[in-house]
């Protein structure tokens, strides 16, 4: 009898030896699934994207940061229904290099007031994308010029409610040719300057006569063109 006891509790004790065993190699394997699986991610990104790196520790540095930034859209993705979000070139950027993009300097702003008038009826709310007011998203590239989209944005989008027609205006005339009114080019600047250069008539050439090139030029503005468009307030 006590041999027999001796005989099951050592089976017992191969068996669960056994199934640890089985455990630690289901978890092993599953981890490498998704350690591969997020490796050919980050590959397809950088196929995507046309990036590579000098070194395998690069890639590694690199690929951390993509995970992180992955790791963020998919929980928010989960949890928010008005947008979402999705990677794009800057997935593996630092903070601090994402950080050189934000050129927009705010100084003190003037005081404004806007009236309704009497009778008017206005809707909760307007999609300005669906109602055709809105052009398709553009790429500022390392240039810390974002003061000059939100300028041009808020131009197209008064040309389109005022007229109909969608247009998209040059972002580089303004790195180009605002600087006098406080403006730095990819350095930083503010719309409320870029305003002031219009308002001075300067009218707001075609992105696709002065296109974008990323860095900041000599101004090529010609106050004589019949494709740029003035101040519509």
């Amino acid at each position: 009898m006590k041999r027999s006891t001796k005989i099951a509790v050592g089976g017992l004790a191969t068996l669960s030896l056994l199934t640890a065993g089985a455990l630690l190699y289901s978890e092993y394997h599953q981890d490498n699934s998704i350690e591969a699986a997020a490796t050919a991610q980050f590959t397809r990104y950088l196929s995507q994207h046309g990036k590579s790196y000098g070194t395998p520790q690069e890639f590694a540095h690199r690929q951390a940061i993509f995970a992180k930034n992955s790791n963020y859209i998919n929980e928010w993705n989960s949890g928010h229904k008005t947008h979402k979000l999705a990677h794009n070139h800057m997935s593996d950027w630092t903070d601090d290099e994402r950080k050189k993009m934000l050129g927009l300097k705010v100084g003190r702003r003037e005081g404004k007031t806007h009236f309704v008038q009497a009778g008017s009826t206005l809707p909760p709310s307007v999609n300005w994308v669906t109602s055709g007011a809105v052009t398709a998203v553009k790429d500022q590239g390392q240039c810390g010029s974002c003061w000059s989209f939100s300028t041009t944005g808020a131009m197209e989008g008064l040309y389109a409610i005022k007229t109909g027609k969608l247009l998209s205006f040059s972002e580089q005339q303004l790195i180009d040719c605002a600087s006098s009114y406080g403006n730095y080019g990819c350095n930083g600047g503010s719309y409320d300057h870029a305003f002031k250069y219009i308002e001075a008539g300067n009218k707001l050439e075609l992105e696709s006569k002065y296109a974008y090139k990323r860095v900041q030029g000599t101004c090529n503005y010609n106050s004589n063109s019949n494709t740029a468009f003035g101040s519509l307030s």
